[in-house]
This record gives C-alpha cells, structure tokens and sequence, in this order.
C-alpha cells in the first residue's frame, strides 16, 4: 500500500476510535464540572445570560 492512503487510513481509523471515546468521557466528567461549576462560580457546564 502506497505511504500516503496508509497514513490516511490510519488516521481515520484513530478518528472513528477517538471519537466515541471523547464522548464517553465528556458525559462521565459532568458531575464533575456540575460540582466545580457550583463551588467556583465558573461557567463550565451550561451558559449563563444574566446580566448582574
């Protein structure tokens, strides 16, 4: 197989792995934010558009 399709090949195939992955974690990291989200008063899980 020429270089450039298995580099390609290759990279797609970290891409279609990677991605449910990056997923997974995101959804298990949530409570986590949630917590931090409360106890510093940074917006990391939703936005917030009030204006003090």
């Amino acid at each position: 197989m020429k270089l450039p399709l298995r580099i390609s090949l290759g990279m797609a195939g970290i891409i279609l792995i990677a991605s449910p992955l990056c997923i997974l974690v995101t959804l298990l990291l949530l409570p986590f934010r949630s917590w931090l989200e409360e106890t510093t008063g940074i917006e990391s899980v939703g936005h917030s558009w009030i204006v003090a």
